[in-house]
């Protein structure tokens, strides 16, 4: 079963949100910019020490989208060297100190029957789901791979997630999605577990058939705008959407040829 979300986007708080993060990354577009123009004045100032004194408009031209293009790509070799978004296994410290605490995965697949047997058995089954496209923080094999998105709760034995993990995935999303599950970590084996350092988000490889907590009201964060939050957006974001749109369109392209394969 593969999980269909809701619109990311929605709602009056989402739009806000989402403009306020617009705002934050133009202005990062402009600095952007500002920093490829003296890149651009200092090249034509080599240029011309080392003999280029009649620089025409084409070659002008050319100077100026190399300036862009050496500075985007500095910022995306910089921000992909930080491996922020890239996912890796949990490490030994890791999981001794998540040991207390619970995972919460929010999803908007739960059936009837699901419903049924998890209130025989206390034990939910949450379908692994991706694809390649997905996928993007993943590397080599594992981007393949299929799995369940959790949230580290924000402390030991807490029904919540963290917020700034809850954020990331979120933020622009004004309806809850219909079930909220908890997941103790300590039930899952750790051989399947990765966590990405950008949001702390902890996947599991495969699905989950086991004990958890079913909720169906809970708190989804929607009453308030929490402009701090939506203006804390880091310089180094604004690369990684670069960085993050090609993993994307990489897993995209191997989607399609997969699919094709198969067809």
């Amino acid at each position: 079963m593969v999980e269909k979300r809701k619109k990311r986007l929605h709602g009056r708080i989402g739009y806000l949100r989402f403009a306020l993060f617009m705002f934050m990354y133009i202005i990062y577009a402009f600095i952007f910019l500002i920093i490829s123009v003296i890149v651009y004045a200092l090249m034509l100032i080599l240029l011309r020490l080392a003999g280029f004194h009649n620089i025409n408009d084409l070659l002008n031209t050319a100077v100026l989208l190399f300036s862009i293009g050496i500075v985007l790509f500095i910022g995306m070799r910089w921000e992909s060297s930080r491996k922020r978004y890239i996912a890796k296994a949990v490490t030994d410290t890791e999981y001794i100190r998540f040991q207390d605490y619970n995972l919460i995965h929010y999803t908007d697949i739960v059936d009837d029957q699901e419903i049924l047997d998890f209130r025989n058995t206390g034990k939910i089954h949450l379908f692994a789901n991706g694809s390649q496209e997905s996928n993007y923080s993943m590397r080599g094999t594992d981007r393949k791979e299929k799995y369940v998105w959790f949230h580290v709760s924000d402390a030991p034995s807490s029904m919540e997630p963290e917020f700034n993990s809850f954020w990331f995935s979120h933020s622009g999303e004004s309806t809850p999605r219909d079930f909220k599950v908890i997941v103790s970590f300590n039930a899952l084996p750790r051989e399947n577990l990765l966590i990405r350092a950008v949001d702390g988000a902890i996947m599991h490889r495969g699905d989950y058939v086991g004990p958890a907590v079913l909720e169906q009201r809970f708190e989804w964060y929607n009453q308030k705008l929490y402009l701090l939050s939506c203006l804390n957006v880091p310089f180094s974001e604004f690369f990684s959407l670069f960085v993050n749109a090609y993993q994307q369109g990489k897993g995209k392209i191997n989607d399609r040829i997969l699919r094709n394969k198969r067809s």
